[in-house]
């Protein structure tokens, strides 16, 4: 295979990829673009409205509540074009930006660090405190598990690797003994994976709620909406 027909055909199955996300996944979707525009609306708000002059760790929650709407869009965006293992790299971050802000609101003093560019705590401390702040009451076993799991990604361990690597068999491989080891790129179309975008806009939602009490009546009720609209579905699927 020539290199541009390679191109051709990862542009190709990409194009396949987001067609199917776009059909099977569109009531998630469509519940990832309520939810992120009323983050949009909320943040643009609190910039107007909430006085944070001489609040230095509220500052340093607004910038990194910025950077997660950017971070929000490229692991839909990834997972639109089946680029799995790249989201979940992009997820972890943007646990650890959420669970920054709830570490800073809950220790006073640490944004003036994290303005610095001094390490703050612990990573694991980070998604300690964002199961704090939306009231979880997670496990700290099952806490430290699930964390880990995504620094795999990050760090490229073999567990993340093999999520990527699929076995074919063909007539040569066979008389041979043996398998052709490909990687996925872009995986097949999963609809519980595309499906997880709607959860990130509502997750954020949740904490600026808790980190900005002041935000408006009218925007709680429609998190609250939101959120009931999402467990509701979630239900449904898990019956």
């Amino acid at each position: 295979m020539t290199k541009a027909a390679f191109h051709n055909q990862i542009a190709h199955q990409e194009r396949l990829h987001e067609k199917r996300a776009l059909e099977f996944s569109n009531v998630a979707l469509e519940q990832y673009e309520t939810a992120y525009s009323l983050c949009d609306e909320i943040l643009y708000d609190i910039e107007e409205n909430v006085n944070m002059k001489g609040d230095i760790d509220r500052q340093a929650i607004f910038m990194i509540f910025v950077r997660v709407m950017g971070t929000m869009q490229s692991i839909k965006c990834l997972f639109l074009k089946g680029y799995y293992y790249d989201a979940f790299v992009l997820v972890r971050s943007f646990v650890g930006s959420l669970g920054t802000c709830c570490y800073i609101s809950q220790n006073k003093g640490t944004g003036e660090i994290w303005f610095n560019d001094k390490k703050i705590d612990d990573s694991l401390d980070m998604f300690k405190a964002l199961a704090k702040t939306i009231n979880r009451e997670i496990p700290e076993e099952d806490t430290a598990k699930f964390y880990g799991k995504l620094c795999m990604f990050a760090h490229g361990n073999n567990w993340a690797i093999r999520s990527l690597i699929s076995e074919v068999e063909n007539e040569d491989d066979l008389e041979d003994g043996l398998k052709t080891i490909r990687f996925r790129n872009p995986s097949p179309y999963e609809k519980t994976w595309v499906d997880t975008v709607a959860g990130h806009p509502l997750l954020t939602l949740l904490v600026i709620q808790e980190l900005f009490p002041e935000i408006s009546d009218y925007d709680k009720r429609q998190i609250a909406e939101i959120q009931s609209i999402q467990f509701d579905a979630w239900k449904k699927l898990n019956r």
